[in-house]
Order: structure tokens, then sequence, then C-alpha cells
């Protein structure tokens, strides 16, 4: 016993493993109950949730980037279609000027385009063919040029004149 007199720090408080023991159970059993915390307990579910939010979105943006191509084609496509009918209008307005001086039976008559199918309509050569047409080659002229013949012969043949540009009946 000699010795452990001997001994440092003898006469320090020592620990009390009963009570020590005590607190280690019931650190078990707190950490057990951590499980029961939302944020661990439905973990799974949190992120299961994040997941499914996650495919949403990317389904709405893959469904976005493919309405935007859709539009972007689209609008490429009128772009296109808007130029053929801006040069269909222009052709057919220096055609009309040009049929505005038509005023001899001999005159040219310049062809006009239609302006949905962008076809040059031929028309008759003069102006004196022109007047010669009967009522159902200018309702044909009309429906080539895009046009809905309306009205009587006179009204047919006029809305005909009309169109091309010629102003003045000889």
């Amino acid at each position: 016993m000699a010795e452990l007199q001997q001994l440092p720090h003898v006469d320090l408080p020592q620990p009390d493993f009963h009570a020590l023991s005590g607190h280690l159970q019931g650190m078990a059993v707190q950490v057990d109950r951590c499980s029961n915390l939302v944020a661990v307990h439905h973990s799974t579910a949190i992120l299961d949730a994040i997941a499914a939010l996650n495919n949403t979105v990317n389904t709405a943006v893959a469904s976005i980037n493919t309405s935007v191509a859709q539009l972007r084609t689209e609008m490429q496509e009128m772009g296109r279609s808007l130029g053929h009918r801006m040069d269909d209008l222009d052709f057919n307005s220096r055609a009309r000027t040009s049929n505005s001086g038509a005023t001899r039976a001999e005159s040219i008559i310049h062809p006009l385009r239609n302006t949905t199918t962008h076809e040059v309509v031929d028309l008759p050569r003069t102006v004196k063919d022109l007047f010669s047409l009967r009522v159902p080659e200018v309702e044909q002229y009309l429906r080539d040029l895009g046009q809905v013949p309306v009205g009587n012969e006179d009204e047919k043949k006029a809305q005909l004149n009309d169109y091309l540009g010629i102003n003045r009946m000889l």
C-alpha cells in the first residue's frame, strides 16, 4: 500500500462509472430518438419530392424548348412567306403601274402574280385581247390571280381591269 500512496494524483476526484453508465444509456436513448426528427425520418420522402420536382421542371423545360423551337420555325416560315408576298406585291405594283399606261388597243398587258401561289399568271397579250374575253375566261383569270369573281358580266370585266391596273375602257 505504500506504493499506492506514492502514486501521484490519487487524491483527485475519480469517475463514477455507475453515473457514467447512466449518462451513456441516456445518450443512446436520445440518439435513437433522432430518427424521429422530420428531417431525418422523412429524408427519403423529401429527396423523392425533390427528385419528382426536378423531373417536373425538366419536363416543363423540355416542353418549353420544343415550343420555342416550333415558334422559331413558324416565325421563319412566316418571314419567308411575308417576303414572298412582299415580292409579289412589288411585282404586281410595277405591273399595274405599267398597265395603267395601256391606253391603246395594241398596248401590251404586263402579267401579275398570284399572291397565294406566287405563280405568274399569263394574261391576254394586249388590251384588245383583254376586252375580247368572254365571261368564263374573265372569271378564270380572276381566280388564277387569287380573286373571287363578283357581280354580273360587266362588273366582272371591270373587276379584272381594275385588278390589272387598266383604268380606261377603249
